[in-house]
């Protein structure tokens, strides 16, 4: 009997911890083959309409509560495993079974991190040398929306009040137009002003936004073009060489947007649809071929973020070609063409730092970049670096020793207060090697805007600096009835290279 049961105990030694690995080997298989397949249906269904987007971009937190349901919702899907979603988006039959979408979740759930790891940059010095730093002017809310300078004038839209002001820099003189909707570009045309508005400024599918003009007789501003989707920039340009300005308008839109061409005969404006996708943020105009005729480069944010250009092909035909994709999430703002390396190719100064919709943190990827063209309309990335929430840079030899200096802002900032770091300075010191600098007034509220002027008329580049108050956009967007306190809405950074 003892044989027995010393038989039946041995058996028992070797089952029972064979039992259990079986079932661990098989749980890890089975994991192992959620993840992959999640993986391919994430590549189906995620990278058809943008860029793949990679788990470690976002924390777990973020992807379960806020991307995933709001992606889910567009591909008419009602919940994840015991997470519901709320009702909007695609509201049609689901792209995909509930339970491939459930290992989907579980794709980017379990390799998606817990929290962001944040990127180091070089410690910013304070500029006692290159910038003095002061008030220029002063709102209550301080958001500016258009900060341009024409004619040894300056044009500042502001928000809270849909007001326009120009400053005069060699009289001094301020003048002020309200308007119904704010201002979110101008364009200086014959006579006077071409002005783009968006309408309602908020997030939506909305067709408000308008193309007006001002002229410098005191007429009432006109509008030429309306209905338009939230658009918030328009450049000009004769694309077809009828002798008539067109005009290219970014209509960002929310869910549904698109790149519009209005092409003017003389009498009246053709529209034409170049894209018809939301996110178009804002363009840049030239010859890239050098072939005589108009090309631009377009950005567009919003889902698919990318760099796209239009090549003028005549006879109001555009040829497109992706020349740079971000990640979906990566927030594009801003991008201008310099020429950094000096070998006559136009690079891509970009930026990234919206933070304001559905993944309000730190991220690592937020800041400003250097794309160098590679010639055949490839570019690469040579230099980066990071900025939470950075908005706008801009590039110019402030010092004139023959390189490229930027100037950039961030809105929203790592504390999600005003801070040093959301407005720095680099200065170029040798080829592509930057030192950045912060100033003492950098955190007197958050910036979003820049235009490069000669604001004191004495022979070099300043810049102006635009506000972009958060808490002020809440209290809008709420319709808080506190009483906001006026404080600098535009800063001004004055070149002291003629002083030293």
């Amino acid at each position: 009997m003892k044989k027995i049961w010393f038989l039946v105990a041995i058996l028992l030694i070797l089952i029972v911890p064979a039992y259990f690995g079986y079932r661990y080997y098989s749980k890890k298989q089975s994991q192992k083959a959620y993840l992959i397949q999640g993986e391919k249906l994430a590549q189906q269904y995620c990278a058809t309409c943008h860029l793949f987007p990679d788990p470690n971009l976002l924390t777990k937190d973020l992807w379960s509560k806020s991307v995933l349901p709001n992606m889910g919702a567009r591909l008419g899907m009602k919940s994840h495993f015991d997470f519901f979603y709320p009702s909007f988006g695609n509201s049609g039959k689901p792209l995909l079974s509930q339970d491939d979408w459930n290992i989907l979740v579980y794709f980017y759930l379990m390799n998606a991190p817990d929290s962001l790891e944040q990127t180091e940059s070089t410690k910013a010095a304070f500029d006692t040398v290159f910038f003095a730093a002061e008030s220029f002017m002063n709102f209550k809310g301080g958001i500016i929306t258009a900060l341009k300078a024409f004619n040894d004038k300056i044009y500042i839209a502001e928000a809270t009040d849909s007001i326009l002001s120009e400053v005069n820099l060699t009289t001094s003189s301020i003048s002020k137009e309200k308007y119904d909707w704010p201002i979110t570009d101008m364009q200086s045309v014959d006579n006077g002003l071409l002005l783009t508005s968006p309408g309602y400024l908020h997030p939506a599918d909305h067709q408000m936004g308008t193309i007006l003009t001002k002229d410098i007789s005191g007429n009432d501003p006109k509008i030429i073009i309306d209905s338009l989707r939230r658009s918030l920039r328009t450049s000009i340009s004769d694309f077809d060489q009828n002798g008539y300005d067109d005009l290219l308008i970014c209509e960002f839109g929310h869910s549904y947007g698109q790149l519009s061409l209005y092409l003017n005969d003389g009498t009246t404006y053709k529209k034409k649809i170049l894209t018809s996708t939301p996110g178009a943020i804002c363009a840049q105009i030239f010859d890239f071929n050098q072939d005589g005729l108009d090309d631009f480069i377009v950005l567009f944010a919003q889902g698919d973020e990318r760099l796209v250009l239009y090549t003028n092909k005549g006879n109001q035909q555009f040829e497109t070609e992706v020349v740079y994709r971000f990640p979906s999430i990566f927030g594009s703002l801003y991008f201008e063409l310099a020429d950094f390396n000096h070998d006559g190719l136009w690079d891509i100064l970009y930026t990234n730092g919206d933070n304001g919709d559905y993944t309000p943190i730190a991220k690592p990827y937020h800041g400003v970049r250097i794309l160098i063209n590679q010639g055949n309309n490839q570019f690469k990335e040579t230099w980066f670096y990071p900025m939470n929430g950075a908005a706008m840079a801009k590039s110019h030899d402030f010092d004139q020793d023959g390189k490229l200096d930027i100037i950039a802002t961030a809105n929203f900032t790592k504390s999600g207060k005003p801070a040093k770091e959301g407005l720095i300075f680099f200065h170029q010191e040798k080829d592509m090697i930057f030192s950045p600098y912060m100033f003492d007034d950098g955190d007197i509220n958050q910036w979003n805007l820049l235009e490069l002027t000669d604001a004191d008329l004495d022979g070099d580049m300043d810049v102006l600096v635009g506000a972009m108050n958060l808490e002020a956009i809440r209290a809008q967007q709420t319709n808080a009835t506190g009483k906001q306190q006026k404080k600098t809405s535009v800063l001004l950074l004055e070149n002291q290279r003629i002083t030293r």
